[in-house]
């Protein structure tokens, strides 16, 4: 399936019209159902995925903390340590999004 967080009416693309999409009552989102065949015939939908097992990219939840905002406000000198140093490296990601959005 495919999941849309948020409020309101599931946000999908003209590709994906036809699918059935379900509320998910106390979870203020939304699920869109799509069969694998139907993925598979819909190359720009499926290119638009994002795989959420076995991918590098996608971290893991952080612990329960009993104030979840202080810890993300706290982290932002570190994340934007991060950030920085990664542009260094001529092949990370943040460097070669930058060049892509510059030309």
């Amino acid at each position: 399936g495919l999941l849309d967080w948020g409020h309101g009416k599931a946000t999908r693309s003209w590709q994906a019209k036809g699918l059935q999409v379900e509320n998910m009552p106390g979870l203020k989102g939304t699920i869109t159902f799509a069969q694998e065949q139907v993925l598979k015939k819909e190359v720009r939908l499926r290119r638009r995925l994002v795989p959420l097992e076995q991918n590098m990219l996608v971290l893991p939840l952080p612990k329960t903390v009993k104030d979840p905002v202080g810890r993300d406000i706290a982290e932002i000198p570190k994340v934007l340590k991060t950030v920085q140093e990664s542009f260094g490296d001529v092949y990370g990601l943040n460097r070669v999004t930058a060049a892509t959005f510059a030309r």
